[in-house]
């Protein structure tokens, strides 16, 4: 049985513990093996035994959790910026963003084309869907042009978004408007393959 003077002596030291480190004890101290229960400078609470709390480097459980956590994402984005960086594109998601490899980020390739898809997919080693294609007559951006071009339209700015885009456009009555270029081509009454091969 520990004397009251022990827990007393206890309780002091296991505070200025807590108070180091920005925490507060929540509970009075019985026994090395009883659990305590305490909050931290995050206001995380957490119960844990004051034997193993002495020994660990982070002594709230939460926030070691969460600091794993951070390495293990910051090695993550590390290394789909090298990949990135090797096809000579650019992530242009902000890192505050990214949560994970399920995560959904903006990239950009060398050609300039952007879009948006699973961190997952760049690892896997899946890249710009308008370069990649095989055979192609256009370079993706010419094609674009092309097409709204015959179609009558002006466009005011850069093509960057493949096919899944919305661009600035001057149309015939020389009046702006958003569109992309599934509906040019739905407006023409043609299939791509057909507007391939009649209008470009």
């Amino acid at each position: 049985m520990k004397s009251a003077t022990y827990k007393q002596k206890y309780q002091r030291r296991i505070e200025k513990y807590a108070a180091v480190r920005g925490g507060e004890v929540l509970t009075t101290y019985e026994s090395s093996t009883a659990k305590m229960r305490f909050r931290c400078a995050e206001g995380h609470e957490f119960e844990t035994r004051v034997s193993q709390m002495l020994g660990r480097k982070t002594w709230c459980p939460i926030c070691g959790r969460n600091a794993a956590k951070k390495t293990v994402l910051a090695k993550s984005w590390a290394t789909l910026q090298k990949i990135v960086q090797k096809k000579g594109g650019t992530i242009v998601s902000d890192v505050s963003e990214y949560r994970g490899l399920s995560s959904r980020i903006r990239v950009r390739c060398r050609e300039g084309h952007e879009w948006t898809t699973l961190a997952m997919s760049i690892r896997q080693g899946k890249w710009c869907g308008l370069c990649s294609r095989p055979g192609r007559k256009y370079k993706p951006q010419e094609y674009l042009q092309s097409l709204f071009r015959k179609a009558g339209y002006k466009v005011l700015e850069p093509l960057t978004q493949g096919m899944k885009g919305r661009y600035l456009v001057l149309d015939e009555q020389g009046l702006p408007k958003k569109i992309s270029p599934y509906q040019v081509i739905y407006a023409l009454g043609k299939s791509r393959k057909t507007i391939e091969k009649q209008y470009l």
